[in-house]
């Protein structure tokens, strides 16, 4: 059989994406013909000047501006063209949670052109019951609630044998990762994405922590490692075409025993990677480790040096190794990123908030990048329910976002204001964040100025 598999929108724009090449390399190691069409990194290297978009600054921005209507036409469109040219036998649609407009759009389209084309739909937009049950079942249409790698060739199998359109929910969970395909880079427009020879790969999903504001737990269910002899497998297939990977992981190094078998994984691959890294475990022995096997990247877990906050976030681990972890890979010319967290009143006092940015201030330039982020709590996550017991308030409109403690927008606008102070701390220093110290400071007085304008918007 012959599947399009379409990328849609918005989705990091920095490499091919995981998911999608997980899903061709199943397709093809089942014996089906897989055809991509990656419509994000399309649209990403058409919009010159809305670029940021796409980086962590920008995605709260997508739906509200004027360009934004046009763009799912032209998603759908170009979706539709292509099933014309190609002749496919279905078409799977990959979504994100910030693209469900994208992806009904592109139903309608290819339902009204191409009525009997059998479509299945999944990503990270539906891996929860509730937003599988918030998209509606269509006849023809079925939706993959979870990890695609077999949900994707039962769907195939089914319109095989039933020669028509199934409408159903699939729902899969690999146990064994050693048994998931590797992923397939093949047919991805590899010359449009913003950082060049590289691919993501994964040696684990999900997380061994239980962080009060992450999801990923609930998500992926339990933690499930891949052995160290398949990531190199994976890694040193990709090598011939791939100059640097990076991981996909929630946490690489769920132990120090854990790492050190990666580590000598990867010592037999001819790469660079990068990854994302627990400050538990760290040591100078680890840190010498990961540099020796190729590692010129990492970005910490700290969110918060300050242990009362911490307790709050359910990182207690963190506050007592967070610095020596930044010292140790800094050392050995590892550059570390960091995650900070700012939440405000009532979960942060402002003495906390003040002294997590002094301890920026004398870790310098050991430090090359900070995620400035205000406090974000995801349906499923632990401070999501504990909300009563925290007397916080969801509105209607992103509560996940705008979430408040009764006082509506002047609990976001706090929130919003220690960001701007972060920025402005990281500028002074040198220190980059996310999206560019001047971009995101931008765009944070720029969501200040619309809070300030909305009044009780999130109330």
């Amino acid at each position: 059989m012959k599947v399009l598999l379409a990328v849609l929108p918005p989705v990091a724009p920095d490499c091919p994406p995981l998911g999608a090449a997980v899903l061709a390399g199943a397709l093809r190691g089942a014996g089906h013909e897989c055809v991509i069409k990656d419509c994000n990194v399309e649209l990403y290297a058409q919009c010159k000047t809305e670029k940021w978009r796409w980086s962590g600054a920008g995605w709260s921005s997508w739906g509200a501006v004027d360009s934004y209507a046009g763009w799912v036409s032209q998603v759908a469109l170009h979706v539709c063209d292509a099933i014309a040219a190609l002749s496919p036998d279905g078409v799977a649609l990959s979504a994100a949670s910030a693209g469900r407009a994208f992806a009904s759009a592109v139903i309608d389209a290819v339902r009204a052109r191409f009525p009997v084309l059998p479509i299945l739909i999944g990503g990270a937009g539906f891996f929860y019951e509730e937003e599988v049950a918030a998209f509606p079942l269509r006849e023809g249409v079925s939706i993959c609630r979870g990890e695609g790698d077999v949900a994707i060739c039962e769907w195939v199998s089914d319109v095989l044998r039933n020669k028509g359109l199934p409408s159903k929910v699939y729902e899969h969970r690999l146990i064994m990762l050693d048994d998931a395909p590797s992923p397939d880079y093949a047919g991805f427009p590899a010359g449009l994405y913003a950082r060049r020879g590289v691919v993501p790969q994964e040696t684990s999903r999900g997380c061994v922590n239980r962080c009060a504001f992450c999801d990923d737990a609930q998500m992926w269910g339990h933690y499930r490692m891949k052995s160290a002899w398949r990531v190199a497998q994976d890694v040193s297939a990709c090598s011939g075409s791939a100059r640097h990977v990076t991981f996909s992981d929630s946490v690489l190094n769920p132990t120090p025993q854990r790492m050190l078998q990666i580590v000598d994984a990867l010592k037999t691959c001819d790469v660079t990677w990068d990854g994302m890294l627990q400050c538990k475990g760290i040591d100078k022995e680890i840190a010498a480790q990961l540099k020796a096997s190729g590692c010129s990247d990492v970005f910490l877990g700290v969110e918060s040096f300050n242990a009362e906050f911490l307790k709050v976030l359910g990182k207690t681990s963190v506050a007592g190794k967070a610095r020596d972890a930044v010292e140790c890979l800094s050392d050995v010319g590892v550059r570390v990123s960091m995650g900070l967290i700012v939440a405000g009143p009532p979960l942060q006092a402002r003495e906390q908030f003040q002294s997590d940015l002094e301890a920026i201030a004398r870790l310098g330039r050991r430090i090359s990048c900070v995620a400035v982020n205000p406090l974000c709590i995801p349906q499923g996550s632990l401070l999501w329910a504990r909300r009563a017991e925290l007397g916080i308030v969801y509105p209607e409109v992103a509560p996940w976002r705008l979430w408040h403690t009764g006082r509506g927008n002047d609990d976001v606008q706090v929130r919003t204001e220690w960001c701007i102070e972060a920025l402005k701390v990281l500028c002074s220093l040198g220190v980059s964040s996310s999206g560019g110290c001047e971009a995101d400071l931008r765009h944070m007085e720029c969501v200040l100025q619309g809070l300030e304008r909305s009044g009780e918007m999130g109330a």
